[in-house]
């Protein structure tokens, strides 16, 4: 799909999808590896089968233009095996000129911040931009701790409330994606739905 040929996307549709958090790993003067999480609500364990809605087809595009535009496009890509996070990743690779590697996780479905910071502390470390396409509460939880700095009126709006389709950017001063911990990261930006339509 031609970006030209998108429908205009209104807020609702756009709150509908994802949840996006990226954090940039320092590995040198001039290079900004980063993860990206992409979260759906956690709403019930029969969602794994569940489809994505018309609305969230419509929406995961517009992130995947935004990650695109902002140079967050990953190398690496997590992906939980429920039906809806498969849909919401292929969705928003189209965007992307070339296709990252990509691995289905089941074990990111109901993952807590401890069991996805151990998923991404496996990724090579040749992998520069990791995506973590997975569920809520576990992923706010982790942007949450890995809090160390930074923005503190973005960090505040993001504990307040990380809304689906909000983006936030971490750095890191590690060089392996095994050596990330708990209030490691700065907070250098954070969007919310309303500020990308």
């Amino acid at each position: 799909m031609a970006v030209d040929a998108l429908a205009p996307i209104d807020r609702a549709t756009l709150a509908y999808v994802a949840v996006a958090l990226a954090f940039n790993l320092a590995r040198g003067p001039r290079t900004w590896p980063a993860i990206v999480f992409l979260p759906l609500a956690l709403l019930a364990v029969a969602l794994v089968a569940a489809v994505l809605a018309p609305r969230g087809r419509r929406a995961a595009p517009a992130i995947g233009i935004y990650l695109r535009d902002h140079k967050l496009i990953p190398d690496l890509v997590l992906v939980s095996t429920a039906q809806r996070t498969r849909e919401t990743w292929e969705l928003i690779n189209l965007m992307f000129a070339e296709a990252p590697t990509v691995r289905y996780d089941d074990k990111l479905y109901l993952a807590d911040a401890d069991d996805i910071l151990k998923r991404i502390a496996k990724a090579p470390a040749a992998a520069e931009t990791v995506m973590v396409v997975g569920h809520n509460p576990g992923l706010q939880e982790l942007a949450v701790a890995l809090f160390g700095g930074g923005e503190a009126i973005d960090f505040n709006r993001l504990k307040a409330k990380f809304p689906t389709g909000g983006l936030a950017i971490y750095e890191f001063d590690v060089d392996r994606w095994s050596n990330l911990r708990v209030k490691s990261g700065r907070l250098v930006g954070f969007t919310a739905p309303r500020d990308l339509v």
